[in-house]
């Protein structure tokens, strides 16, 4: 047992003593932080040759329980002020329900499902909810409401249901993707 410990010990002293230098690898520097004007371009992005992007919003938050649904109207409205477009805002999870019509606000909260209908009608913006979400949530448009024998479609209008394949579709078609989580 002596030997093997004495031999354990000699390859560590001669391992440390040996005389090559280590390279070090340093970080790529973001020319951004000393060059503002320098464009950057993201490996999981298409580079853009114009000042304004084109964003595809995902909102997840219910709009009575959390603030996702203000944040990403706010976010959405900063956008279209700087000159940027927003091709679709996609309804995911809870955040189906703004779509519901069957919704009523109290008057001082303010009313999500109106204000996403004129920010959408203002600005040209697909207003699209995820299908599955929202049938397991009773939002119905008045084909889906037929199809399942229900009498009454709950589908807001200005609101779309959709599949998934159209948030794949708007992120592959924009420069960036926002989520806004509940």
């Amino acid at each position: 047992m002596r030997t093997l410990g004495s031999t354990r010990s000699q390859r560590r002293l001669t391992q440390g003593t040996s005389t090559a230098q280590p390279t070090l690898a340093l970080p790529s520097i973001n020319p951004s932080l000393y060059f503002p004007n320098t464009p950057i371009e993201y490996p999981h992005s298409k580079p853009t040759t114009h000042p304004h992007m084109i964003f595809t919003i995902a909102v997840h938050g219910a709009p009575y329980a959390s603030q996702a649904n203000h944040h990403a109207l706010r976010f959405c409205s900063a956008c279209v002020a700087k000159g940027h477009k927003i091709k679709r805002v996609f309804f995911y999870h809870e955040a189906v329900l703004t779509a519901l019509s069957t919704h009523v606000y109290p008057q001082e909260e303010g009313n999500p499902t109106q204000d996403w209908r004129d920010f959408a009608h203002q600005n040209n913006v697909e207003l699209a909810v995820c299908i599955a979400n929202g049938l397991k949530r009773g939002v119905l448009s008045a084909s889906e409401s037929s199809r399942y024998e229900k009498q009454t479609a709950t589908l807001e209008d200005g609101f779309e249901l959709v599949g998934l394949g159209q948030l794949i579709e708007a992120i592959a078609t924009s420069d960036r993707y926002v989520e806004f989580p509940a």
